[in-house]
């Protein structure tokens, strides 16, 4: 309750001004942490930290199916090739343990926006702050969709992946010096990259384990027959 009130109902509100200036000028925000301005705006992690738990939170206080919640982005990546394996299992897995997923996506993003940006003067961790403020400001519209989803039974979560990917683009373009245009393009590209990163550890996962114990890997990647 000390940490609700500091954060979300204390007199200055940096929990406001940070959802604010994330909105229309994330640029600033990352900037101004990275020059050792602590004050203002909440540091990256609590904030994802803040946002994740308020989200998962709202999905157990609502009991929300995060299966039928998502199913709409997981048919959206599904190829004639690929409707044979069914991943329900291992995206229920997934769901359970959202904070960590949360927090384990930022080294991929991490890295494949040091790759592409690395001509423009910032470390790796400082590249961490921006990734660590874009990924969990979209939190922010998923909380909104999660209530759409209750209130009215319609599920919209599809449109978060595509918003938060042209927020992080976005992001760039205020983040980094130089041509917006090109700072939008290399945004998108990182991104694709951090997920190729991601998608390369996890199907050697899936290997690792179909090898060490293919029982397990059976439950959690599901054949249809």
């Amino acid at each position: 309750m000390s940490e609700l009130n500091q954060r979300l109902l204390g007199l200055d509100n940096k929990f406001a001004r940070t959802v604010k200036d994330l909105t229309i000028r994330p640029g600033r925000v990352v900037k101004s942490f990275i020059k050792g301005n602590r004050v203002k705006y909440i540091n990256p992690v609590g904030y994802l930290f803040i946002l994740s738990t308020v989200y998962v939170l709202a999905i157990s206080m609502f009991n929300v199916d995060m299966v039928a919640f998502t199913k709409d982005v997981g048919s959206m990546w599904r190829s004639e090739t690929s409707q044979a394996v069914e991943a329900e299992g291992f995206q229920k897995m997934l769901m359970g343990n959202m904070k960590i997923l949360s927090f384990g996506l930022i080294p991929f993003f991490s890295l494949g926006a040091y790759v592409v940006f690395r001509k423009k003067g910032y470390n790796l961790l400082e590249t961490s702050v921006l990734i660590f403020y874009t990924h969990a400001h979209p939190l922010v519209l998923s909380f909104l969709t999660l209530l759409v989803y209750v209130v009215f039974g319609v599920s919209v979560n599809s449109y978060v992946f595509f918003v938060t990917i042209l927020y992080f683009a976005f992001a760039c373009t205020s983040f980094y010096e130089g041509n917006k245009a090109a700072n939008f393009a290399k945004g998108l590209l990182s991104y694709l990259l951090g997920f190729l990163f991601f998608g390369f550890v996890i199907v050697a996962f899936a290997v690792l384990l179909a090898v060490i114990d293919k029982e397990l890997f059976m439950a959690m990647f599901p054949r249809k027959h």
